[in-house]
């Protein structure tokens, strides 16, 4: 009688092409949630950006101490191993 397989969640995949950070770049400061969700990113120059716009930012190289990360077809962002700060889930919920 065959056995069934548990299936696998998917792996967080990290973009490995990500550019260079460049000195003087951006760095999130907080989040903004709907209905549990992530739906924006608050900078340290006090604009809130949505989600889509801080995964293009981040992919340009303007935001520190962050990369991107896909899962389900779906592309957020995540603090890197080096980071020193808070991670992203830590960071204030802001309205």
């Amino acid at each position: 009688m065959p056995t069934k397989q548990a299936k696998k969640k998917p792996k967080a995949r990290t973009n490995l092409k990500q550019k260079p950070q460049p000195k003087g770049t951006m760095s999130i400061t907080g989040i903004q949630k709907q209905s549990g969700k992530v739906v924006g990113y608050k900078f340290n120059d006090g604009k809130v950006y949505p989600k889509n716009k801080a995964v293009t930012m981040c992919k340009q190289g303007k935001v520190k101490d962050v990369s991107v990360s896909s899962r389900y077809g779906s592309e957020y962002l995540r603090t890197t191993a080096s980071s020193t700060g808070k991670s992203l889930e830590q960071l204030p919920t802001i309205k």
